[in-house]
C-alpha cells in the first residue's frame, strides 16, 4: 500500500480545503472524518476527540480504522444507522467512493480534525504523511460564533 496521508488540526482551520485540494490528484482517495461520531463511517468512537494509543485496549476501533484505511466500507453496519432517504443516498455514495478508491488502488487521504488526539498513533502505525492545520484561536472562535457552532462542547471528552 502507498503511504497514506493524514490531515488533522483544529476545527475551522482549513482541513477540508486542504483535503479536497490534495485529493484533486487522481491517485488520491478522500476519506471524510472517520472519527466523526455523527457521520456514516465504521469507527464508532464513544465520544468526540477520541484518544487512540498503542497501549489502549480498543481493538474494535483499531480494526475499523484498518478497514477504512484500506477502503473497506461496512455497508450493512452503516445502513443500520440511516433515518431517512437522504441518509440512504449518503451511505450509498460513501460506499461507492470507497469501492472506486479500492479498485483504482488510490492513496488514502484521511481528513479529520476530530482525529487530532489520535494523530500520533495513526502516523506511527500507518507511516502517514501527516499535515497539521493551524489557525489563530481567535479566528476559530469567531468562526464558531458566526456559524453558531457549539455542538462539540457537550460531548468533547469522557469524564
Amino acid at each position: 500500500m502507498k503511504k497514506p496521508i493524514l490531515i488533522s488540526g483544529a476545527h475551522r482551520s482549513g482541513t477540508t480545503w486542504l483535503g479536497e485540494m490534495i485529493s484533486l490528484n487522481d491517485q488520491v482517495g478522500y476519506i471524510h472524518e472517520p472519527f466523526n461520531i455523527n457521520y456514516f463511517n465504521n469507527i464508532k468512537a464513544p465520544f468526540w476527540f477520541y484518544y487512540l494509543k498503542d497501549n489502549y485496549d480498543d481493538e474494535i476501533i483499531k480494526n475499523e480504522l484498518d478497514k477504512i484505511i484500506n477502503f473497506k466500507y461496512n455497508l450493512h453496519n452503516n445502513f443500520k444507522n440511516v433515518n431517512n432517504l437522504k441518509d440512504v443516498f449518503k451511505v450509498g455514495k460513501i460506499f461507492f467512493e470507497f469501492q472506486k478508491n479500492k479498485i483504482f488502488n488510490k492513496i488514502p487521504l484521511i481528513k479529520d480534525p476530530i482525529a487530532i488526539m489520535s494523530t500520533e498513533y495513526i502516523s506511527n502505525k500507518y507511516q502517514t504523511k501527516t499535515i497539521i492545520s493551524i489557525r489563530h484561536p481567535a479566528a476559530i472562535i469567531s468562526s464558531y460564533i458566526k456559524l453558531n457552532f457549539d455542538r462539540f462542547f457537550d460531548k468533547c471528552c469522557e469524564i
